[in-house]
């Protein structure tokens, strides 16, 4: 008895310290932006393209007139055409905001530019010009819809805390969300539900953090191909693993509608 009480009170002292760490350091602001558009202005998000060019390409080929462009991050990586994507995001004026493997992008080829012999598997990264790497650097981390009522984010939001006291880390890795032992154990007590998380990359750490996105703002996000389309109230998962599979998603916010493009023996199928 005595053994369990101590690893109960040990595993409570470990949640606190945790949660009061991650709210009392300072951490770098993330960076915000908004668009407004007019009350008839369609939206397409487009999910994980991860260096696949001709889907891309082809997605957009197939949404409807005017419809402003946003990609949910991770334009790069894994993919055949990593260079040919942010070049043609770039040429086509495209919105875009900044996924975790955006950001390795930034990373690897200021490496590489000191060093060449640094991570040989992101060699590819030596083709993007320096303009090209400034795009993707000052990429935001959220994109805020107001006329939609809707927020993109690479992977996700933590419940309860607004835009500007989001861990920018957790914006690019989040998956899944923990409740601190120790909050569990007040609700518990009290008959109350309160709304502190930490949040987890790992899949099988915590639960889905959109099973805790109440809203009132959609959130609209990708990163969670594991996981595939992931439609509720409030948000919207749309990576579906184009890099593996093939399969490109955009979804058009305003009319609730998701475009698919995929290619098969018989020729580009979009529906």
């Amino acid at each position: 008895m005595l053994v369990w009480t101590s690893v109960i009170l040990h595993s409570i002292v470990v949640e606190v310290q945790a949660y009061f760490a991650i709210r009392l350091q300072p951490s770098q602001p993330a960076l915000h932006a908004r668009l407004v558009t007019a009350p008839e202005q369609e939206v397409a998000v487009v999910g994980d393209i991860h260096g696949c060019l001709r889907q891309y390409q082809r997605l957009v080929a197939a949404l409807p007139a005017n419809t402003v462009v946003v990609l949910a991050g991770d334009l790069v990586n894994k993919g055949p055409d990593s260079v040919g994507v942010v070049q043609h995001a770039r040429c086509q004026g495209h919105l875009a905001i900044k996924g975790n493997h955006d950001a390795a992008a930034v990373r690897h080829w200021q490496q590489r530019q000191k060093n060449p012999a640094h991570r040989p598997d992101w060699a590819w990264v030596d083709e993007l010009t320096a303009a090209d790497v400034r795009w993707l650097d000052q990429l935001p981390l959220t994109l805020t819809l107001p006329t939609l009522n809707a927020i993109v984010v690479h992977a996700g939001l933590q419940p309860g805390l607004p835009l500007d006291r989001q861990d920018p880390i957790a914006l690019l890795t989040m998956r899944n969300v923990v409740r601190p032992l120790v909050f569990q154990a007040l609700d518990a007590l009290t008959g109350s539900s309160t709304a502190h998380y930490r949040t987890s990359e790992h899949v099988h750490v915590g639960e889905p953090w959109v099973r805790t996105w109440y809203g009132p703002q959609t959130v609209i996000f990708g990163h969670d191909a594991r996981r595939r389309l992931q439609w509720g109230v409030h948000y919207r998962g749309l990576d579906i693993g184009c890099c593996y599979h093939g399969a490109l998603l955009g979804y058009l916010v305003r009319a609730q509608t998701c475009y698919r493009v995929k290619p098969t023996p018989e020729g580009w199928v979009v529906n």
